[in-house]
């Protein structure tokens, strides 16, 4: 027995008047209580024969701490049992866990067990059963049970180690929005509880539904999990411990519908976020500094090189091909920077690249189409939009491409500003001859197309026209601009349902705060489903204001108004009042994110936009759990994450995708036809770029039964 957990008389027993069976000493055995309609009906598709309901196994036997809300729990899930059609015995006479006796159900539920209450013979034949493809739930102290027997630690998926107080408010974080467990719940589901703490977190061995905000465990503390394990399914919450909780509604059907699931009666995946359930395939090695890829609906994969170079990967050999090579200069940041593959490219054949020409000194927007044999055409260049540039001094191209939901083409363009000589503070050196280090004339200037990201629809006959909702609309802008207020919007994606825009910003290098000079630096994850100022170099964060700092004078006048922001600069050729400064999504410093607890320090941070997956109906989709997922790439940190978003739209969780499949600097990836996620690799460094290479990420780590979805 657990020493956190001593307290009530193993002896106590639950009496309910049915059927009695001999067992629990120390007094009257409770009885093993059935109730059930085999004939209620059960949500299925339309012309499905629905399945049998669940026959279920209710057992609270305690060898330890006694729950009073056990009675209320059972008489709970005798409810439900009426209305879902189950075959309910409760009992806590051990003796059925035998092989005869467990033949007769399709899950076992735990609720409230605590301490030793199976000896070795019944945790056999409860191992067996379970392996034979069966299910088990766990609830709330079912984590208190059995604590010497290794394989009950894995199928329960964590040991109770400590608790908050009884009645304690708290909010849990339900991370699984489709599981049928957690599908009818708040993605921030305030309740009062008896908060569990764990021994070890289960995560990356068992999907997480639900973690908690005011856990101790850190800011990913679970709360509710399942997984597939040795052929059987296994659900399990913390929650529970109260009477009370076995009145909420939403309590006791999150419970049901868990138990459901085990049995095997409703689908529902619960391999999601399992670290073994995820596949890593490299297609391509040895690239030469990848830039950007596109997939084609036939499944090719288009990527292009820094150097110029457009290659194609076959989808059934990965055998590569040269497609083409466009020449570029890849002076400081430029060369061959944006790809992207017309939306009627199986008909077309049009694809369109943003790349650096030598002179006169632009980086070009073109289409070009390739010829039967799939390469290159350069005689079909159609060159769409052109932005002037400084190559004197570095930094920030950008240039990445993005089609979305009506023929809309996005262009993310870099402030192309040196940042060096701003001590990692916002660069506004208004002394003359120093315009290059000032990014008021390219972000902060409504008449220039740098530090923007442009929106264009194009047309047959190789132009463009200006589609409706771009800046110039409220603003005195260049009708291209849909964003300004951007400092290196390096990576963009562009979500295919909704057709919001999504970019992962990268922040100046200040590790601290200045009282003069303003914020430390921060990497940004923006969306934009409207035109508008995104504050860059005025404001950064969560509209943290710049002090308005004089390079001359080396003092500061004040920080800047995000609300109303103005650009006075000399080197401003645009308007002067600027439209209002709009706050990141996430955003995180060098340090410890203070605002977003998942995010931890580290040496370098370039946040990059990765995609927002879509689900494509293909044989290596991701879990349901994955549609609409917001993830984001940091190039330095080699991670993926997934940022959650509530009702409302406020970010209430970050989880990591993948986060046991090693990653040398992610630097674009693309879901394509089949579902899967093809993704380039920059590999280590800057210049040489050892381990470049395009690799597939899917689900194909675990047999498809365990999936269950």
């Amino acid at each position: 027995m657990n020493p956190a957990r001593s307290g009530a008389a193993s002896g106590l027993c639950l009496v309910l008047v049915l059927v009695v069976l001999s067992g629990c000493d120390g007094g009257p055995e409770p009885a093993a209580s059935t109730t059930g309609d085999a004939s209620a009906d059960l949500t299925t598709d339309a012309g499905a024969t629905p399945p049998a309901p669940a026959r279920v196994l209710l057992f609270t036997k305690t060898a330890g701490f006694r729950h009073d809300s056990i009675a209320a729990a059972t008489v709970a899930l005798t409810q439900v049992a009426s209305a879902r059609g189950w075959t309910l015995t409760h009992t806590e006479d051990e003796a059925v866990f035998s092989a005869a006796g467990l033949a007769a159900f399709d899950v076992v539920v735990f609720v409230h067990t605590t301490g030793d209450v199976l000896d070795e013979a019944q945790q056999a034949a409860l191992q067996a059963w379970y392996k034979a493809g069966h299910g088990f739930a766990g609830v709330h102290a079912a984590a208190d049970t059995e604590h010497d027997w290794t394989w009950y630690g894995e199928l329960v998926g964590a040991r109770f180690i400590h608790h908050t107080a009884a009645g304690t408010a708290g909010k849990a974080l339900v991370l699984d929005r489709v599981h049928p467990s957690t599908v009818s719940l708040p993605a921030q589901w305030t309740r009062t509880e008896e908060w569990y703490s764990f021994d070890a977190s289960p995560r990356g061995k068992a999907h997480v539904l639900i973690t908690v905000a005011q856990g101790d465990m850190g800011p990913d503390h679970p709360h509710a999990w399942c997984r597939p394990l040795d052929g059987g399914r296994t659900f399990y919450t913390a929650g529970g411990h109260a009477i009370e909780a076995w009145s909420e509604p939403d309590f006791v059907a999150h419970v049901a519908a868990g138990v459901d699931w085990a049995a095997g009666k409703v689908a529902g995946d619960c391999s999601a976020t399992i670290d073994a359930a995820w596949r890593k395939t490299v297609l391509v090695e040895n690239l030469n500094a990848p830039t950007e890829l596109d997939v084609a609906p036939d499944g090719s994969v288009y990527y292009a090189e820094r150097g110029g170079a457009l290659h194609v990967v076959d989808p059934a050999t990965f055998a590569v091909s040269l497609v083409g090579d466009v020449s570029v200069t890849t002076e400081l940041e430029d060369g061959l920077l944006g790809l992207a593959l017309a939306p009627d490219f199986a008909s077309s054949r049009q694809l369109y690249l943003y790349h650096s020409v030598q002179s006169p000194k632009v980086n070009r927007l073109s289409r070009f189409t390739l010829r039967d044999d799939g390469t290159l055409d350069p005689a079909s260049a159609k060159a769409l939009l052109e932005v002037p540039v400084q190559r004197d001094l570095c930094c920030h191209s950008s240039g990445s491409l993005a089609f979305g939901p009506g023929g809309l083409l996005h262009l993310s363009v870099g402030d192309n500003t040196n940042p060096w000589e701003s001590d990692g503070f916002a660069a506004i050196d208004e002394r003359p001859g120093r315009a290059n280090y000032d990014a008021q004339r390219t972000a902060a200037n409504t008449l220039d197309l740098r530090g923007k990201i442009l929106r264009i629809r194009p047309k047959p006959d190789g132009t463009y026209e200006i589609p409706a909702g771009n800046l110039v609309e409220t603003a005195n802008a260049a009708p291209e601009i849909f964003v300004m207020g951007v400092r290196n919007p390096f990576r963009i994606a562009v979500d295919a349902q909704t057709g919001r825009l999504w970019w992962g910003e990268t922040g100046p290098d200040s590790d601290h705060d200045d009282p003069a000079r303003g914020p430390r630096g921060y990497d940004e994850v923006n969306f934009a489903d409207t035109a508008g100022n995104h504050g860059w170099p005025y404001c950064i964060a969560n509209n943290k204001g710049y002090g308005d700092w004089n390079f001359s004078e080396k003092k500061a006048s004040g920080p800047f108004d995000c609300a109303a922001p103005v650009n006075a600069s000399p080197n401003n050729t645009g308007a002067e009042t600027l439209p209002p400064a709009r706050p990141a999504l996430v955003f995180y410093p060098y340090d410890d994110s203070p605002d977003f607890p998942f995010i931890k320090s580290f040496k370098g941070r370039t946040a990059l936009m990765g995609t927002v997956y879509r689900r494509r109906n293909g044989p290596l989709d991701l879990p349901a759990y994955y549609e609409g997922a917001i993830i984001w790439m940091d190039w330095v940190r080699s991670f993926l994450r997934e940022i959650k978003l509530d009702e409302a739209g406020h970010v209430y969780a970050i989880v990591d995708v993948a986060p046991k499949v090693p990653l040398k600097s992610p630097i674009d990836l693309a879901v394509g036809p089949d579902g899967a996620i093809y993704l380039l690799e920059w590999g280590n460094g800057w210049e040489g770029n050892d381990g470049a290479r395009l690799v597939r990420l899917d689900h194909g780590g675990l047999p498809v039964a365990a999936r269950r979805e």
